[in-house]
C-alpha cells in the first residue's frame, strides 16, 4: 500500500466514522406505545455501534501501523492491510446497518470474519499502541455475529 492509499483510506474513514457516530448515537427506535423496540433492531443498533467503533480504532492502529512501516519496521506492514480491510468493511457494515438492509448478514458475516483476522494480526505484533484496535475488532466481530445469527 502507497503513502497515497493510506491517506485515502484515513480520509474516506474519517467521513465515514462521523456519519455513523451520528447513527450509533440516536436512541433506539421506539414502538407505537412509546416502548423501545426489542429483538433484532437492537442488535442492529449495537452493531452500528460496534462498527463505528471499530472504525475508529482500526483508523488510529492504521496510522499507527503506517508509522512504523515508514520507519522501517515492516513487520506491520500485514498489520496496517487488515486494518485497512477492516476500516472498509466496518463502514460498509455499518451503513447498511443504518437502513436495515436485506443485505446486512452478508456484511455481518464478512465483517466479522475481517475484525477477527485483524485483531489476530494485531495480537501477533506484541505492540501495546494496538491493544484497542483488537478489543475493538472483537466486539465488532462478537455484535456483527449476533446479527448474523438472527
Amino acid at each position: 500500500m502507497n503513502r497515497r492509499q493510506a491517506l485515502s483510506t484515513i480520509g474516506a474513514s474519517t467521513a465515514a466514522l462521523a456519519a455513523f457516530r451520528s447513527l450509533a448515537a440516536r436512541p433506539a427506535p421506539e414502538d407505537a406505545h412509546g416502548a423501545h423496540a426489542a429483538g433484532r433492531s437492537g442488535s442492529i443498533e449495537e452493531c452500528a455501534r460496534a462498527c463505528a467503533d471499530c472504525l475508529l480504532e482500526c483508523s488510529r492502529a492504521f496510522k499507527h501501523c503506517l508509522d512504523q512501516v515508514a520507519g522501517g519496521r515492516k513487520e506491520h506492514s500485514k498489520c496496517l492491510e487488515h486494518c485497512a480491510d477492516s476500516i472498509e468493511l466496518c463502514s460498509s457494515c455499518a451503513a447498511l446497518c443504518g437502513r436495515a438492509s436485506p443485505s446486512l448478514h452478508h456484511a455481518c458475516e464478512a465483517c466479522a470474519r475481517c475484525c477477527e483476522d485483524c485483531a489476530r494480526e494485531c495480537e501477533l505484533l506484541g505492540d501495546p499502541a494496538l491493544k484497542a484496535c483488537i478489543e475493538a475488532c472483537r466486539r465488532c466481530a462478537k455484535a456483527c455475529r449476533a446479527v448474523h445469527a438472527s
